[in-house]
């Protein structure tokens, strides 16, 4: 991603955070709330940003650089018998010089290395009584490397690693996401099944509690045994205590909710209900398809297919060091000389003044040791991406079987305990229908409450593994931003 990124939740308006005493959330109001309050996920996408800001970086190589100086130098000597002779017998030489130097440096994406530079000098000495001179020279030159360092696809190397490692950057925030979006929907679903058992609790208490009230106005009457007030207050209170079992579970999760939201447990915090119901469509899924999806969009997959490009690239830049260096230099200047600065830069439009040069130059390194090794070592690197990539892409296989297993199961679950729901509720009604009649005692009714009760909580928790297990799917696939509305919008 070559620009930073900033959430954008496609979910409609989200509640204020100062909600009232009892608040229904939806799946996707929530998920909105997390992502909101969630800062580790922002430290990510800065992190994505600092990686975009390295490629700017790297690119910079080809920003010329520009390079300016300005020289005065005086100075007063005697001269030796050498020099009497040679400075026109003069017994002080004298200077008075100044210069100024421009230069433009910088690379091709070839390799290929320029300099550009220009000199004016201002001389003033004894030999001409001080008169002023004015001294032009432009030079242009270079560089191109014929071996080692030639070529695009090396100069541009460090580029190349910043972009994959940016792309690794976007997907670490990709994955962050999904881990966060998986980690609070999961914990939705706790809710749900929590808020569920509770209530199913509430209405195993009323079943006792009816049964304990009808109990005692037949024994009143003397039509009921006084051992059936016992087992029936007995069974109240075995369900009173289950009852607020559930009711912790249930405080826990919604602590956990707040946790997610990043508020406190206060006496004025909000008690959250949620307002979904686990109600997804039977399963049809093909293994191929869903594993083909896990290659594509899986952000762990496509981290470990950016490493194998970097180890490619290293590979490509270490093979091109074994090379020796062979440079070949072209320059070419011009000059002029007058007592007019102006004249002096006449050789601008004639090129009777002039000079070209060119030079090769060859480098190598005596047994090249370590280029080999650089080498070696990166052909390495590249096998241990591949095995990294085949070992996850082995992991994923095994994945999507066990969770296509886990979907296929717990629908199959889903569908077989409500069928046993609707077969105890009969047998429930049927039996308080004896128990009226006489014909059967509160240890058979308390007994068959309870198996409607074990029933009703496998067909919700089916349903709940049901979701859990899309769930475990669309993370496994990548795909579950995608279907939960929510994208990484680049700016």
């Amino acid at each position: 991603m070559r620009l930073s990124t900033c959430l954008l939740l496609a979910i409609g308006m989200i509640p204020s955070l100062s909600a009232p005493a009892q608040t229904a959330m939806t799946l996707q109001e929530f998920l909105g709330r997390v992502l909101e309050a969630n800062q580790g996920l922002e430290v990510q996408r800065l992190e994505e940003r600092v990686a975009e800001q390295q490629i700017i970086r790297e690119t910079a190589i080809f920003d010329p650089i520009l390079s300016t100086s300005a020289q005065y130098d005086e100075s007063r000597e005697q001269n030796t018998t050498e020099d009497f002779f040679r400075r026109n017998q003069l017994d002080l030489f004298e200077e008075k010089n100044g210069s100024l130097d421009i230069a433009v440096q910088g690379v091709f994406p070839t390799g290929t290395r320029y300099d550009v530079g220009y000199t004016v000098r201002r001389l003033r000495n004894s030999l001409d009584d001080l008169e002023k001179q004015y001294q032009a020279v432009t030079t242009f030159s270079l560089t191109q490397p014929l071996l080692q360092n030639r070529g695009v696809q090396i100069t541009k190397a460090r580029i190349h690693l910043a972009e994959r490692d940016s792309e690794i950057s976007g997907e670490e925030l990709r994955s962050a996401l999904v881990s966060a979006i998986s980690d609070a929907e999961s914990t939705y679903w706790d809710l749900v099944l929590a808020s569920r058992e509770l209530s199913m609790r509430n209405e195993s208490v009323a079943v006792a509690q009816k049964l304990l009230n009808d109990n005692r106005e037949r024994h009143r009457l003397n039509k009921l045994a006084e051992v059936e007030v016992y087992q029936a207050e007995t069974g109240l209170k075995v369900r009173q205590t289950q009852y607020a079992a559930a009711r912790q579970r249930l405080s826990e999760t919604i602590n956990r909710i707040r946790s997610l939201l990043s508020e406190s447990s206060t006496s004025t915090a909000a008690k959250y209900s949620a307002a979904d119901s686990p109600n997804a469509p039977a399963p049809n899924f093909d293994k191929d398809a869903v594993m083909l999806a896990a290659i594509e969009h899986n952000p762990d997959y496509s981290i470990q297919k950016l490493e194998l490009e970097k180890s490619n690239i290293r590979l490509v830049v270490a093979d091109n060091m074994r090379w020796p260096r062979l440079d070949l230099t072209a320059t070419y200047g011009q000059n002029g000389l007058d007592n007019d600065s102006s004249q002096a830069h006449d050789f601008l439009v004639d090129d009777e003044t002039h000079s070209w040069a060119l030079l090769l130059e060859f480098q190598m390194a005596i047994g090249g040791r370590q280029a080999h090794s650089e080498l070696e070592a990166a052909r390495l690197r590249k096998q241990q991406a591949i095995l990294n990539l085949k070992r996850i892409e082995i992991e994923l296989g095994n994945a999507v079987d066990t969770v296509l297993s886990r979907i296929e199961s717990a629908h199959d679950q889903r569908n077989t305990f409500a069928e046993v729901v609707a077969f105890n509720e009969k047998l429930l009604e049927d039996e308080q229908t004896l128990m009226a009649s006489g014909k059967s005692d509160s240890r058979q009714v308390l007994e068959i409450e309870e198996e409607l009760f074990e029933a009703k909580q496998s067909e919700v928790r089916s349903r709940i593994d049901y979701q859990k297990a899309l769930l475990a799917l669309a993370t496994l696939q990548g795909t579950l931003l995608e279907e939960r509305n929510i994208t990484i919008d680049k700016e």
